[in-house]
């Protein structure tokens, strides 16, 4: 279960937007110069306002209720069926931006997963609005072979150019869903 990645600053996320929407993540290549993220902290995430996407700071984990924990993964395979999560996925998909995630091995050796090309990850969301705040949590998949020797979940990476798919929501959105994620790297950190 993905519990800590590298968000971008806020600028730099707005600045990644501007270079997906023009059709390329290529300048972002080798650049992970962002902050280690836990759940319960704010991160830039993009999400649709007025037909176009936009970066906003949102806290990363849904809160149920005070006496339950933070819910920040959420599985593809059950959300749908799930209340809780059912009308984020069909109304409110987000892109979380990261420069790669992190997973602990059986052994406990933490290994940081990035793009092969070193470019930015698109990671799949939702988000809710609660009464202190907007939350966000990732959605969380079967591991492809790069991470399913380290862990057995993986956050869903949406490719750059499922991004109109995603947030247009439909049967290519739901195909996204059942997708295998690309191949990672990883490195121990």
């Amino acid at each position: 279960m993905c519990g800590r990645y590298i968000a971008p600053e806020d600028r730099a996320a707005a600045e990644i937007l501007a270079a997906m929407l023009g059709g390329g993540l290529q300048t972002y290549k080798g650049n992970t110069n962002g902050r280690e993220t836990l759940p319960s902290m704010k991160a830039p995430v993009y999400v649709i306002k007025d037909g176009m996407p936009v970066v906003v700071s949102l806290t990363w984990g849904f809160r149920p209720s005070e006496k339950l924990n933070l819910i920040f993964n959420v599985r593809t395979e059950t959300a749908l069926m799930k209340p809780l999560f059912r009308d984020s996925l069909l109304k409110r998909r987000c892109i979380v931006p990261a420069f790669g995630f992190f997973e602990w091995s059986r052994i406990r050796q933490r290994m940081l997963f990035t793009a092969v090309d070193c470019s930015v990850l698109l990671l799949a969301g939702i988000y809710q609005k609660y009464p202190d705040c907007i939350r966000f949590s990732l959605l969380t998949t079967e591991p492809n072979k790069s991470v399913a020797s380290v862990h057995n979940r993986m956050p869903l990476v949406i490719a750059p150019e499922k991004v109109d798919d995603w947030f247009g929501g439909g049967q290519a959105c739901m195909d996204i869903l059942r997708g295998v994620p690309p191949e990672l790297e990883s490195v121990p950190k």
